[in-house]
């Protein structure tokens, strides 16, 4: 699904879910380690089913989560765009421990958390801003008032 965006830039909207690496997104990866790329090529992002007590809730929102390729299993549901980065990041434990993940991509995980680099970091957070623009996510604040990241469409 296509839609438009307050800057009238269009965004592919996924339905399911969709791969963090993709030929979409392959040109922005140049800059990115190989150790940042394992990671990224075992999540996904996807949108969070809800009951219908939650749909009231939020709106009717669905928030955006990141999912493990490997066990799809929810890993963390994602709250903003500024905290992407780090919530990509903080998925590295969840691959240590999941049964479905090749003990050398955990371990190239493990040293992707532990062994960023200045650089590294800043190249990843431009890739990850990159995505949210690229599947149109925006900040959205529920009845609650707690926020989360969704696909704005």
């Amino acid at each position: 699904t296509m839609s438009k965006n307050e800057q009238n830039s269009t965004n592919a909207t996924p339905f399911g879910g969709v791969p963090l690496l993709c030929s979409v997104t392959l040109a922005k990866t140049k800059d990115l380690s190989d150790r940042q790329k394992i990671l990224l090529s075992q999540l996904e992002f996807m949108q969070e089913e809800l009951d219908a007590g939650q749909a009231n809730n939020n709106n009717g929102l669905h928030p955006i989560s990141l999912r493990c390729m490997n066990c799809h299993r929810r890993i963390v549901t994602l709250r903003s765009r500024s905290s992407l980065t780090k919530d990509i990041l903080s998925t590295h434990a969840h691959f240590e421990s999941c049964a479905f993940t090749p003990e050398k991509v955990a371990n190239a995980i493990r040293d992707t958390v532990q062994d960023n680099s200045k650089s590294e970091m800043d190249h990843m957070e431009r890739y990850c801003q990159f995505l949210s623009q690229v599947y149109g996510m925006c900040d959205e604040k529920i009845s609650n008032g707690e926020q989360y990241l969704i696909f704005d469409n």
